[in-house]
């Protein structure tokens, strides 16, 4: 059995959250209680979260994905076997990324602002227009 690593993120915002995951693995639940996470024999762990990938959608022999409310942020709950596998430092930096666009897109919207995306061979710029 994999035990679960609490892993510190800096994600604050719901909606952005939960629409990078819904990019990344095609499905989030969202729950207003935090819920058990589910171990990839389908066993209920002790780690709690409100916003939960199922293990159906992380990959093969994953459990759950969850991120639990804090007062002040969300906390990722990650397997050590995703952690190798299916979450690794290069997808935790996909989320990251994809979590900061819609940040930035969000903010962007809220003051009239356009944001344009470029991709070059070794980055992304982003150019926001007043």
């Amino acid at each position: 059995m994999s035990e679960y690593c609490e892993i510190e993120v800096e994600y604050k915002d719901k909606a952005a959250l939960v629409q990078a995951l819904q990019e990344m693995f095609g499905h989030v639940k969202v729950y207003d209680e935090a819920q058990q996470l589910r171990g990839y024999r389908g066993d209920l762990r002790p780690q709690r979260a409100e916003i939960i990938v199922p293990k159906e959608y992380v990959g093969p022999g994953a459990n759950d994905i969850g991120f639990q409310w804090d007062g002040k942020k969300y906390k990722a709950w990650i397997s050590e076997f995703d952690l190798r596998h299916h979450m690794n430092n290069i997808r935790q930096q996909e989320l990251a990324q994809r979590y900061a666009e819609k940040v930035v897109d969000k903010v962007a919207r809220k003051n009239g602002w356009r944001v344009q995306k470029h991709r070059t061979a070794h980055q992304i710029v982003y150019t926001i227009q007043l």
